[in-house]
């Protein structure tokens, strides 16, 4: 193991994983039903944004403009599907069925 995994309590862990499922679920889901997008290239940053955004980022998502807050700049193309599903499941807006 490494340093970073090594500072991770089992409890964080097991709920970083869970959420990752969850944002793959979602993600998957949300593909099928647009009936467009490219889950693999979606799929490959789930962990990295799951760890981000409800483990390392300073982010309130019920104080959006906290100015003290983490901001997240993504260069990586198309990932626009796997932030929408993370800041669904944060509640910053509806999930339409």
């Amino acid at each position: 193991m490494n340093k970073i995994s090594d500072e991770v309590s089992e409890t964080t862990n097991k709920y970083l994983k869970k959420m990752s499922e969850k944002v793959r679920h979602n993600l998957i889901t949300m593909l099928s039903f647009a009936g467009s997008g490219h889950p693999g290239g979606s799929l490959s940053i789930v962990e990295v944004l799951t760890i981000l955004y409800y483990g390392i980022l300073k982010f309130d998502p019920s104080n959006v403009h906290k100015p003290d807050r983490d901001r997240l700049v993504s260069v990586k193309r198309a990932r626009k599907s796997d932030i929408h599903v993370i800041l669904a499941d944060l509640d910053l807006f509806p999930i339409k069925s």
